[in-house]
C-alpha cells in the first residue's frame, strides 16, 4: 500500500488539493496522511471516493503508480448530448447537478461549472468573464500531470480563452509525452480534439508558425493504429493551414486531394464533413475547383 499512497499523494499535490480538502467525508485527515505514507491500508471503496474527490480516474491512478510519472462517462455523454442538441436547459441543469454533489471538492465544482457555462455561452453568443478564464488559466497551469479532467475541461473552454494562452496551454498539455494521452482513447481523442482546434485558432488569429507546430505534434498522435479518421483530419487541416500562409496554388492541391480521399476511403458523412470546414473560407470558385472529382 506504500507505493499506493505515495502515488495519491503525487497526484493530489499535483491538483493542490490539501489534505483536508480530499479526505472531507470520506476518511479523518490524520488516516489519509498515514496512507499516503504507507503507513496504513484503505479499502477499495474509500480509494475510489478518493480519487473522484481529486478528479483521477482509477486507470489513470493505475498508470502513475506503475510508472510514477476524470472526468465521469456518464456526466460527458449528458454534456455532450446537451450541446449537440443546443439544449441550453439541460446545461444549466447539470450546473445544479454539479453544486449539488456531495463528493467533488469545491474547487472542481468551480471548474465543472465555469465549463458548463462556456458551453451555454457559445451557444448563446457570449463570452466568460476575465474572472472565470483567470481560474481556468490558473488551474491547468498549475496541473504537473494532466488527467481526463484537464484535457475534459481544456477542449470545452478553448475557444473561450485568448490565443497566447491556449498557444502556451496546448504545449504544457504535450509537455510530458504521448505515452499518457495514448494510455487511454478519451485522452486520444480529447487531445486530438485540442489540438485541432488550436490549430484553427491559429489559423484564424494568424499565428501560422504555432499552428504548424501544433500539426506535427497532430501527426505523431495519429500515428497510433486507432487513428483511422484522426489521419483523414489532418489531410485537411493541413491544406487549411497552407491556404492561409503557403502559395494558394499548392494549397488548393492539397486541400482538393485531401477531400477526394475523405469521400473514397470516410463516405459521404466524413467528406460532407470536412467539406463544410471550406465552406466559409474558400472562394466559390476555389471551393468548386477543390470538390470537382
Amino acid at each position: 500500500m506504500g507505493k499506493i499512497g505515495h502515488t495519491f499523494r503525487l497526484l493530489r499535490v499535483s491538483k493542490k488539493i490539501t489534505l483536508a480538502q480530499a479526505s472531507q467525508g470520506i476518511v479523518t485527515i490524520a488516516f489519509l496522511s498515514k496512507f499516503e505514507r504507507g503507513q496504513s491500508d484503505i479499502s477499495v471503496s474509500n480509494l475510489l471516493l478518493l480519487l473522484r474527490r481529486i478528479n483521477v480516474e482509477i486507470s489513470e491512478f493505475v498508470h502513475t503508480n506503475e510508472f510514477n510519472s476524470g472526468i465521469n462517462v456518464s456526466f460527458e455523454k449528458e454534456v455532450s448530448h446537451c450541446y449537440i442538441n443546443k439544449n441550453i436547459a439541460g446545461l444549466e441543469k447539470l450546473i445544479n447537478q454539479v453544486d449539488g454533489d456531495l463528493i467533488e471538492s469545491d474547487n472542481f465544482k468551480v471548474l465543472k461549472k465555469i465549463m458548463l457555462t462556456a458551453l451555454i455561452d457559445d451557444l448563446t453568443g457570449k463570452s466568460l468573464s476575465n474572472d472565470q478564464q483567470q481560474l481556468v488559466i490558473a488551474h491547468l497551469s498549475s496541473v504537473n500531470s494532466w488527467t481526463s479532467f484537464e484535457f475534459y475541461l481544456f477542449g470545452n473552454v478553448l475557444f473561450m480563452l485568448p490565443l497566447e494562452q491556449v498557444v502556451e496551454l496546448t504545449k504544457l498539455m504535450i509537455k510530458p509525452g504521448l505515452s499518457y494521452i495514448l494510455l487511454k482513447n478519451d485522452n486520444i481523442t480529447n487531445a486530438f480534439r485540442i489540438l485541432n482546434n488550436t490549430v484553427t485558432y491559429c489559423c484564424e488569429e494568424g499565428s501560422y508558425d504555432d499552428g504548424w507546430f501544433f500539426l506535427g505534434m497532430m501527426k505523431k498522435l495519429a500515428e497510433h493504429p486507432r487513428q483511422f479518421y484522426e489521419r483523414m483530419k489532418i489531410l485537411s487541416l493541413e491544406g487549411l493551414l497552407a491556404y492561409y500562409s503557403r502559395p494558394r496554388e499548392m494549397a488548393l492541391d492539397m486541400i482538393h486531394k485531401a477531400l477526394q480521399i475523405c469521400a473514397l476511403v470516410g463516405g459521404q458523412e466524413v467528406y460532407q464533413r470536412e467539406r463544410q470546414a471550406f465552406v466559409h473560407v474558400l472562394e466559390a470558385n476555389e471551393l468548386k475547383y477543390v470538390t470537382s472529382f
